[in-house]
């Protein structure tokens, strides 16, 4: 049995009034090798969102430390 979701980045696009590449209420069928891979694709952007979210909360980090603005506690 195919597992059925709607993924957070559609509902994030629709939301954000962009029209999304799927409707948001049409299920990823797993079952598929098209469904298996846009299911990769998927965890590969938040993957990548995640790192460029951690770069730059380390460059703000880094930056403040730079001008004595942040301590640690």
């Amino acid at each position: 049995m195919a597992a059925r979701f709607v993924p957070l980045g559609l509902q994030r696009a629709g939301a954000a009034g962009r029209r999304p590449c799927a409707p948001s209420t049409e299920p990823l069928d797993t079952a598929t090798l098209v469904g298996r891979m846009l299911v990769h694709m998927l965890g590969v952007f938040a993957e990548f969102e995640r790192g460029v979210i951690v770069d730059r909360v380390v460059s703000g980090m880094e930056k403040k430390a730079s001008r004595g603005q942040w301590a640690c506690r």
